[in-house]
C-alpha cells in the first residue's frame, strides 16, 4: 500500500510563500482587516440560503448560522468540514481524515443537502450515512458558509431533510474593488499532522469585468491524536486544487458569472476499515471533482418581474478506489465510479405591492453514472472484470417547480408560504441477490409545502415558528449498491419507497448592538426511513467466499436497504454572541438531539450527543486579537443496534470530552496577517461520535495571509 510521504515538499512550498508574500505585500487600505471585523459587522452580513435571497439573519424565519470570511480567516481551518464543527447543532463525523460529514438534527449523509454557490453537489451515488464529499471543496476559495437547520425540501428539493449547507465562494466586488491585478498568498502549517497548505490567489479587473481565483497545494501526514492515542496510521493524504471565476457587468441590470473549479485528492485512506482489520488496503487515488457553473442575472424593468437568474452547471465527480479485503488477501479490487451531472436552474422574484414578494422558479438535474471494477490477482497478475459498485450506465434525473410567497400580514407579523412539486426518474440495470439482471424504472414524485412565520415582538426580538414537509427520493446508491461497506456486504433493493418527514420548529431571535442570540426547539416525524437492515445474498445471510455454507472468520454479514418505518427526532439549539465590554466578546452554542424508532422502540443510528462551544475573544488593540475557547461533548451511550456493531463506535458508546484552544492574530501593516493557534492544550484523547479516527492531540497551527498587492 502506498502511503503519503512526510509533507516536506508541501511544507517547503508553504515556507516559500511566506517569503514571497513578505517581499511582495504592500499596505492596502481597501483590504478587509481580519482583526478589525467587529461582531457588529459580522451580524450585518446577509444570509441568502434561508429564503433564496439576501436578508438579515434575524429576519430569516429559520434556524440559520453563518461562518463569515472574517471568521474563516481567524480560525484558519484545515477543511470545510472542520469549519462546520463549531456551528450550533452540528457534529461533523470523520470516518477518515480526508472526509467529514455534518450531522444536523440527527440526520447525515444523503439526508443533508450540500450546495456550492447554490448548485447541488448531492448526486445519484451520494451514500447513505457519513461520506467524504464535503471535503471536495477547497476551503481556500470559500467566502462564507451558511447552514440552515431543519427541512429545506420546499426550496431545495430532495436530500434536504436534516438541513442545507451552502458554501459560497469568493467573488470580486466590481463596484468597490480597485482596478488592476492583485496577488495574495497564504500558508498554513500544523504540527499534529505535519500538515502544510499553500495558496496563491489573484484578483483583478475593472468596473465592468472581473476575475479571481487561485491554486492550493496541500499535504497531510498521519494524524497524531491525544496522549492515549499517538500517531494514527492510514490518515494522511495529498491535495491539489484550482479555481477561476470571471464576471461581466453588461449593464447595471445585467450580469454574467462563469466559475470553474477542480479538486484532486490522492492516496486518501479509509481509516476505519483499515484499523478494524476488515481491509488490508482501502484508498481513494485519485478522488476528483470538476465544476463549471454559468449564471446570468437580470433586473427587468417590467411591472411584475423584479429579478431573473438563469444558470447551468456541469460536474464531473470521479473516484477510483484500490481495495484488498482481509477475506481475499491475494486480490486487489480496483473500482472506478464517475458521475457526470448537468444542472439547469431558473429563478425569478416579483414584488406585489408593499407587503408581498414571490420567489419562484424551476430546477432540472441529470446524472449519468459510469461504474466499473477490475479484480487483480496479486500472485498471478490475472485481471478479471466484474460489475462495479453501481449500475453502469444508469441515469438519474430530477425536475421541480417551486414558489415561495412572503407576506407581511401586519406591521409586526409576516409569513412565508412555500410549495414545490418534484419528479424523479431513475433508469438502471442492476444485479439482484440471485445475480439476475433487473431493469429498474423508478419515477417517484412529491408535492411538499411549508409555512414559516416571524413575529416581531420588538425591533430586536423576533419569535419564529414553522411547519414543513420533507421528501427524499431514493437515489442509485440506495437502490442498486452492491458491495462491501464498513460493517458488512450490501445487496440491491429496487423496491424502496421515498423517505418523508414533517418538521415543526419554534424559536426566538435577539439582536441588539453587538449581541445576537437564538434559541430553537424542533420536532421531526419521519417515515419510510431508508436504512441498512439484515438481508440475504444467494439464500445466505453472509457472503460465503469459500462456498462451504458456513460463516467463517472474515466473511461479512449481508445487508439491504429497507424502509424501516416511523421515527421521531426532537432537540434544541442555542447560540449566542454577547459584547461583554468594549474590547471583549463572549460567545457559545449548545445543541442536543434525541432520536427514536417509533416501531422498534429503539434509538436511531448516529444521533449525536450533547455538544457545545464556549469562548471569549479579546481585541487587544486594532492590530492584535486573542481567542480562548472550549469545545465539549457529552457521552453518547444511547446506541442503536447498528451503532453497537459499528467498528467506529467503541463498546459501551463514545466517551464525552472537552478540549481547550488558544489562538490569536497579528496584522503587520505592509506585510499581512499572522495567526497562531494552540489547539487541544491538554492533549486530550477524544473522538467525535461515530468517527473512524480520534481528533488531533496538542496541535500548533501557524498561518499567514499576505496583504494583496496591486
Amino acid at each position: 500500500m502506498r502511503r503519503p510521504p512526510i509533507s516536506g515538499t508541501c511544507a517547503a512550498v508553504a515556507l516559500v510563500l511566506f517569503a514571497v508574500a513578505s517581499a511582495l505585500a504592500a499596505a492596502n487600505s481597501d483590504d478587509d482587516d481580519l482583526t478589525q471585523a467587529s461582531l457588529e459587522e459580522l451580524l450585518r452580513t446577509p444570509v441568502v440560503t434561508a429564503s433564496r435571497h439576501p436578508q438579515r439573519r434575524i429576519d430569516a424565519p429559520r434556524s440559520v448560522s453563518i461562518i463569515t470570511a472574517a471568521e474563516l480567516r481567524r480560525r484558519n481551518c484545515r477543511t470545510v468540514p472542520e469549519a462546520l464543527n463549531e456551528v450550533a447543532g452540528v457534529l461533523v463525523q470523520e470516518t477518515n481524515y480526508g472526509g467529514g460529514s455534518p450531522i444536523i438534527r440527527g440526520l447525515v449523509g444523503n439526508q443533508i443537502l450540500l450546495l456550492l454557490d447554490g448548485v447541488r453537489l448531492n448526486n445519484a451515488i451520494y451514500r447513505l450515512g457519513p461520506n467524504q464529499y464535503l471535503n471536495l471543496i477547497d476551503i481556500g476559495q470559500v467566502e462564507q458558509i451558511e447552514v440552515v437547520r431543519g427541512n429545506g425540501s420546499v426550496l431545495y428539493g430532495s436530500d434536504a431533510l436534516g438541513g442545507v449547507v451552502n458554501v459560497i465562494t469568493k467573488s470580486r466586488n466590481l463596484a468597490t474593488s480597485p482596478r488592476g491585478l492583485r496577488l495574495a498568498t497564504s500558508a498554513r502549517l500544523s504540527s499534529a499532522d505535519r500538515g502544510a497548505t499553500g495558496r496563491l490567489e489573484f484578483d483583478g479587473g475593472t468596473r465592468r469585468f472581473g476575475l479571481n481565483g487561485g491554486f492550493s497545494l496541500k499535504s497531510f501526514g498521519d494524524l497524531r491524536g491525544g496522549r492515549r492515542t499517538g500517531v494514527q496510521a492510514s490518515t494522511g493524504y495529498h491535495e491539489l486544487d484550482g479555481d477561476l471565476k470571471l464576471q461581466q457587468q453588461f449593464t447595471p441590470g445585467a450580469r454574467a458569472t462563469l466559475a470553474a473549479q477542480h479538486v484532486a485528492q490522492r492516496d486518501v485512506p479509509r481509516t476505519d476499515v483499515l484499523r478494524s482489520g476488515t481491509n488490508l488496503q482501502y484508498e481513494w487515488d485519485p478522488q476528483e471533482r470538476t465544476l463549471m457553473d454559468l449564471r446570468c442575472e437580470f433586473e427587468p424593468r417590467g411591472p411584475f418581474v423584479r429579478t431573473v437568474m438563469l444558470g447551468t452547471s456541469y460536474q464531473d465527480h470521479d473516484e477510483r478506489i484500490r481495495r484488498i479485503e482481509m477475506s481475499a488477501p491475494n486480490v486487489q479490487r480496483r473500482l472506478h465510479d464517475q458521475v457526470l451531472s448537468n444542472g439547469y436552474t431558473l429563478q425569478l422574484s416579483s414584488v406585489l405591492g408593499a407587503r408581498q414578494t414571490w420567489t419562484y422558479g424551476s430546477e432540472y438535474y441529470r446524472d449519468r453514472v459510469n461504474s466499473s471494477r477490475v479484480d487483480h490477482a496479486l500472485l498471478t497478475g490475472v485481471a478479471t472484470t466484474k460489475p462495479g459498485a453501481f449500475a453502469n450506465g444508469a441515469r438519474y434525473a430530477s425536475g421541480a417547480l417551486y414558489v415561495q410567497d412572503e407576506i407581511r400580514l401586519l406591521e409586526r407579523w409576516s409569513v412565508d408560504l412555500g410549495l414545490r412539486h418534484s419528479r424523479y426518474w431513475l433508469n438502471a440495470t442492476v444485479q439482484d441477490p440471485s445475480s439476475r439482471a433487473v431493469s429498474v424504472h423508478y419515477t417517484p414524485y412529491a408535492t411538499t409545502g411549508s409555512l414559516h412565520s416571524l413575529f416581531r415582538l420588538a425591533p430586536d426580538f423576533h419569535l419564529v415558528c414553522g411547519i414543513a414537509q420533507g421528501f427524499r427520493s431514493p437515489n442509485l446508491d440506495d437502490i442498486s449498491a452492491l458491495g462491501s461497506f464498513g460493517g458488512g456486504f450490501e445487496v440491491p433493493n429496487p423496491r424502496l419507497a421515498p423517505e418523508q418527514s414533517l418538521d415543526y420548529e419554534l424559536g426566538v431571535k435577539v439582536q441588539r448592538g453587538r449581541t445576537y442570540a437564538t434559541a430553537f426547539g424542533f420536532l421531526s416525524d419521519l417515515r419510510d426511513i431508508i436504512q441498512r437492515q439484515p438481508g440475504t445474498y444467494e439464500g445466505l445471510s453472509f457472503i460465503d467466499d469459500n462456498a462451504n455454507l458456513t460463516q467463517d472468520s472474515g466473511e461479512p454479514d449481508v445487508y439491504q436497504r429497507k424502509n424501516t418505518g416511523l421515527a421521531r427526532v426532537v432537540g434544541a439549539e442555542l447560540e449566542a454572541q454577547v459584547q461583554a465590554s468594549g474590547a471583549v466578546d463572549v460567545y457559545g452554542n449548545l445543541g442536543c438531539t434525541r432520536g427514536n424508532d417509533q416501531i422498534a422502540d429503539q434509538p436511531l443510528r448516529r444521533i449525536p450527543p450533547l455538544k457545545g462551544v464556549v469562548g471569549s475573544r479579546w481585541q487587544v488593540c486594532p492590530d492584535l486579537w486573542l481567542d480562548f475557547h472550549a469545545v465539549f461533548a457529552g457521552r453518547q451511550d444511547r446506541l442503536a443496534p447498528g451503532d453497537v456493531t459499528d467498528p467506529r463506535i467503541q463498546t459501551g458508546g463514545t466517551p464525552g470530552f472537552a478540549t481547550l484552544d488558544l489562538s490569536g492574530g497579528l496584522e503587520l501593516n505592509g506585510i499581512g496577517t499572522f495567526t497562531l493557534a494552540l489547539e487541544n492544550l491538554t492533549n486530550e484523547s477524544y473522538r467525535l461520535h461515530g468517527s473512524g479516527i480520534d481528533g488531533p492531540g496538542f496541535n500548533i497551527v501557524l498561518g499567514f495571509q499576505s496583504s494583496p498587492r496591486p
